[in-house]
């Protein structure tokens, strides 16, 4: 029989629950492990001082921590995904001279950015690598969210996660849930001064094998930039194309009639 370190497991174990159930209080980490409401305090404790899990100041419960990011962005970097995605990603950025953002989900709500790449008009956006956000807002999130379970959103309005960034941020579930319905039909997301006023993106999905979405790759800029008619055409293209190709490089195959519309 295997032999093993009992706290290790049980710090595997907890961080296994977190990433497949989501946020939760030391007591259901505790009954989870089968150890008393203490040793699951030391353990958080442990995990949280590298940064594997954080605690939330609002309501206590515990989430995965940043630290996992870097640990998943080093196995990206040098997985099938990272070497399908990157020459998409410095294409699109050349290709439309904006700034090319790589997302993928983290924690069932959220979105982390895993890479960025800027062209020749790129102008500094808050998508750096390692900053979260929720996946209501901004194209990438938005590209995600609509192919995840219609379920997610109410999670999230449960969770108290639909907070406005600005004016332009969609809040109301109904309202959120119909727009990721167009989202889900066009195949691509745009994203109007969500984040951050003045701001647009324009983000597309990317699945593996199995049709999962587990990424998006989005542009943004200046709203004036990405929305002007005689732009916005060609850049919702090259988005897709740019999703399409890293797609198939995965192992998605697109069926014959699913070509997105553009405009």
């Amino acid at each position: 029989m295997a032999q093993y370190i009992k706290s290790l497991k049980n710090g595997m174990d907890a961080l296994n629950l977190l990433a497949n159930e989501g946020p939760k209080t030391v007591n259901d980490i505790a009954k989870h492990l089968g150890v008393h409401r203490t040793s699951a305090h030391r353990l958080l404790a442990t995990l949280a001082s590298g940064n594997f899990v954080h605690r939330s100041s609002d309501n206590g419960l515990y989430h995965l921590g940043p630290q996992l990011i870097r640990l998943g962005h080093a196995l990206i970097t040098s997985s099938g995904v990272r070497k399908a995605v990157g020459p998409q990603l410095e294409w699109l950025a050349t290709e439309t001279r904006e700034a090319a953002v790589l997302k993928v989900p983290y924690d069932r709500f959220w979105a982390v950015c895993l890479e960025s790449a800027e062209g020749d008009h790129a102008v500094q956006t808050l998508a750096k690598p390692g900053r979260v956000t929720p996946l209501h807002v901004g194209g990438t999130g938005k590209a995600i969210l609509a192919h995840l379970p219609a379920e997610t959103v109410d999670a999230m309005a449960q969770e108290g996660l639909l907070k406005p960034y600005t004016d332009k941020t969609l809040v109301e579930p109904a309202a959120l849930k119909e727009q990721l319905e167009i989202i889900r039909l066009r195949g691509y997301s745009i994203s109007l001064g969500e984040i951050e006023e003045g701001a647009s993106a324009i983000g597309a999905p990317i699945f593996d094998v199995a049709g999962k979405v587990v990424a998006a790759i989005s542009i943004a800029g200046p709203a004036h930039r990405l929305t002007a008619p005689d732009r916005q055409p060609g850049l919702i293209k090259a988005v897709l194309m740019a999703a399409e190709r890293a797609s198939e490089m995965i192992g998605f195959s697109f069926p014959d009639d699913s070509s997105p519309a553009v405009g």
